[in-house]
């Protein structure tokens, strides 16, 4: 199955463990930038009560075409407990029919609404994999 690992990192971390798995696994790899992105504590600000919402932030178009590979990877960090904006919109541009997979980076390894965001991939026609939490510190 063709495989591509779409990531969002803010700190650098989300990053290194993405590609580690993507050499590991063999799979595409590719970095979701956003678009205006807000320096230091003033993206946690803005970013933690998005997250809370399950808001996105506008992100750059992609280097991959998500809709050539069957299998995507979403990787991102947790914000407030749930997945950061940019990642939400990782979701939003997900193309119909493919498999996806969730896995979620954060300090405590331990995340919220998993349900809620395996469904917002679900409502984009898309067939829910799996949702992993991954401690990074």
């Amino acid at each position: 199955m063709k495989t591509l690992l779409v990531y969002y990192s803010y700190s650098g971390t989300t990053k290194q463990i993405a590609q580690e798995i993507a050499q590991r696994e063999n799979t595409a790899l590719c970095e979701a930038k956003e678009v205006k992105r807000l320096p230091g504590i003033g993206s946690f600000f803005v970013g933690c009560p998005q997250a809370i919402r399950h808001k996105a932030r506008a992100i750059q178009p992609l280097e991959k075409n998500m809709a050539d590979y069957e299998k995507i990877i979403i990787m991102g960090p947790i914000w407030a407990g749930r997945p950061a904006p940019a990642v939400n919109a990782i979701i939003d541009a997900l193309p119909q029919g493919k498999t996806v997979e969730f896995r979620m980076t954060s300090g405590s390894g331990t995340s919220k609404d998993h349900e809620k965001t395996t469904e917002r991939a679900v409502a984009r026609g898309c067939t829910a994999e799996g949702y992993l939490d991954i401690k990074s510190s």
